[in-house]
């Protein structure tokens, strides 16, 4: 990689780090609110439920129910309210244990955007007087680059707790996902690689497509309902291709909360090449040029895919998010 000003290379990293720390600062947030809001919806028909009990007992003991057949309708009607309740109150203890772990997290990457901040500001304060604003920095490894070892890959492997995965993405999804940030020019021409990206997992000598999903990114929705559910229909259709393996790594697995960077290693045919890593920010992609640090994000990426339900429970995940409400 060709780095021409050492000095704001430094910053560069420094702000796209602390960048992506309050990202998972704000993913951590929605989370915590989605589960939130869900354990309250849950809880409000339980309520519900609960009162309309109370309501059947009160009409039984005033004498209104007098009949042999109102008796059969109020014991029927009382069981599948008994029923319900118990199967709302299963859900909310997986969901409020699925909020404490939530929380958790939440708490460590707010930790972590701390730290990331104070880092940022000792790069700045080392930066000399006359080094150039950030903002005119350009990054010398662009996404052209990237498409070239991509191609040139045997094995993709990406980890992705924002997004789904960009070569799994509907055009639809990836509209909506750059929409907010972009010009139209400009999410024409992402459109357009990213479809060429894909367009390489569908050729005979393609890579191996291996991605692992956080939870959270299914339950965040991008674009309206129907661009979430076609979404998700496209990754259960992807999965089928057999060289492309995807999981979910469920709200439950506590391992990995502190990981926030979307990334993606390659691996290429020649056992002499190895691995690279590259970590994506808002102004391009970034490779990672220390062994150490490679070696990291290998590692987890290990952790990953055993703390991940197996291809088989993720598509009964995604299934059911597309038979559930809209």
């Amino acid at each position: 990689m060709r780095v021409t000003d050492p000095a704001n290379y430094r910053l560069q990293i420094a702000t796209d780090r602390a960048h992506l720390a309050e990202v998972a600062v704000a993913q951590s947030e929605t989370t915590v609110l989605a589960l939130s809001e869900a354990v309250a919806a849950r809880q409000r028909r339980v309520h519900e439920l609960e009162m309309r009990n109370r309501e059947l007992t009160a009409a039984w003991a005033a004498d209104r129910l007098d009949t042999e057949a109102a008796l059969t309708l109020y014991d029927d009607q009382r069981q599948q309210l008994v029923d319900e309740r118990g199967a709302l109150l299963a859900q909310i203890a997986r969901l409020e244990e699925q909020l404490r772990l939530a929380l958790a997290a939440r708490d460590k990457a707010v930790a972590r955007a701390e730290e990331m901040e104070r880092a940022l500001a000792a790069v700045e304060a080392e930066l000399p007087a006359e080094a150039p604003d950030a903002g005119a920095w350009q990054p010398a490894w662009d996404i052209i680059d990237y498409m070239e070892q991509e191609r040139s890959a045997s094995l993709i492997r990406t980890y992705e707790t924002q997004l789904i995965p960009p070569l799994l993405q509907t055009p639809e999804y990836a509209r909506a996902a750059m929409n907010s940030r972009l010009d139209r020019s400009d999410l024409d021409l992402r459109i357009a690689r990213q479809r060429k990206r894909q367009e390489a997992l569908l050729q005979p000598d393609s890579p191996r497509l291996w991605a692992i999903i956080d939870e959270a990114v299914l339950q965040r929705h991008i674009g309206s309902v129907e661009i979430m559910r076609d979404q998700i229909r496209w990754l259960l259709h992807m999965m089928t291709r057999p060289k492309i393996t995807v999981q979910v790594l469920p709200f439950r697995s506590t391992e990995l909360t502190t990981v926030t960077a979307t990334f993606t290693a390659l691996r290429f045919a020649d056992p002499e090449t190895p691995d690279a890593v590259y970590i994506e920010h808002l102004a391009g992609i970034l490779p990672l040029d220390k062994r150490a640090d490679v070696d990291t994000y290998l590692i987890v990426l290990e952790r990953a895919s055993i703390e991940a339900l197996s291809p088989s429970s993720t598509a009964e995940v995604l299934t059911d998010l597309l038979s559930g409400p809209s």
